[in-house]
């Protein structure tokens, strides 16, 4: 077995299945509302070089605009917290200048929503009023906002579930796909 984000497809050698988590299955979605909703500008909240979710290429193939705010990871303990603090002071510094100019925020990871979306509550962003909010999400582990986020969901319970089922399977001789795909959900909630 091994993991891989997005399209990577390779395996190593002796390797029975390939596991991967399909972040951008709900991108479509996403997508489709914003065309709906007449969505011209969308700012994507990422990571420099990790595995985000890479919206940029759905979005403009629907004639949509797109500017991304990359921040860099930090190290070690203590990260999530220093994400958090990083994204906060970011847009508080960002909102303290303008307001949000696109028409959607998308965030593809949730610890910066968190740390952004505390901004937006002390500049009195109203959400969805004055911008949309999207954000990357965990099942159970928020991100939490005052209003229901609509979201990009992976699910770590049932994820955990499917690939031990398949790995007692694969151990027990039974035939296994050899692609198992652990894809992320659209939930649309009321910052949209």
């Amino acid at each position: 077995f091994t993991e891989t984000r997005g399209g990577g497809r390779s395996a190593p050698p002796k390797c029975s299945s390939l596991i991967r988590f399909a972040l951008d299955v709900g991108l479509e979605e996403f997508v489709l509302d914003c065309r709906n909703a007449g969505v011209k500008t969308v700012l994507q909240v990422c990571f420099r070089g990790e595995c985000d979710i890479d919206a940029v290429p759905s979005l403009e193939a629907a004639g949509i605009n797109v500017r991304r705010e990359v921040f860099t990871a930090p190290p070690g303990f203590g990260r999530l917290e220093m994400i958090k603090r990083r994204a906060f002071k970011r847009f508080k510094s960002i909102l303290s200048n303008s307001r949000i100019k696109e028409d959607v925020v998308l965030f593809t990871d949730d610890f910066l929503a968190d740390g952004a979306l505390l901004a937006f509550v002390e500049a009195g962003i109203s959400v969805p009023e004055d911008v949309k909010v999207v954000s990357f999400s965990n099942a159970g582990f928020g991100p939490v906002f005052v209003k229901d986020l609509t979201r990009l969901e992976m699910d770590p319970r049932a994820h955990g579930e499917a690939v031990s089922r398949h790995l007692l399977a694969t151990l027990s001789g039974e035939h296994v796909p050899s692609d198992l795909i652990l894809p992320s959900v659209y939930r649309k909630g009321m910052t949209f």
